[in-house]
């Protein structure tokens, strides 16, 4: 099981930071139970590295994704206890590491 939540948190990746130039979110299950977590970092244009900002729980639920345009950020993931999708939509500031007007 922890290795299906992993890919779908590098596809959300990859995804993200082809669209947005040096802004890229992560999104991910927890290990240990149904806690959904994100991650906003920037791309370093030299070193291609990415420098991550704090790690963020927002919701319960199950095999998230995400994706980016601009500074708007899509998330959809499953329901916990059910098969119903649930979706946030939110803006992405970089100053502060975190996903801002999350409704």
């Amino acid at each position: 099981m922890k290795s299906v939540l992993l890919i779908f948190a590098i596809t959300s990746l990859i995804e993200a930071s082809e669209s947005t130039g040096d802004l890229v979110v992560e999104v991910h299950q927890s290990h240990e139970g149904a806690n959904l977590w994100y991650h906003v970092g920037i791309v370093n244009p030299t070193t291609r590295a990415i420098d991550w900002g704090e790690s963020h729980k927002y919701d319960n639920g199950r095999l998230p994704m995400c994706d980016l345009n601009g500074d708007t950020v899509v998330e959809v993931h499953q329901g916990h206890d059910d098969l119903q999708l649930w979706y946030r939509v939110g803006t992405v500031k970089k100053k502060r590491g975190r996903l801002c007007g999350v409704q």
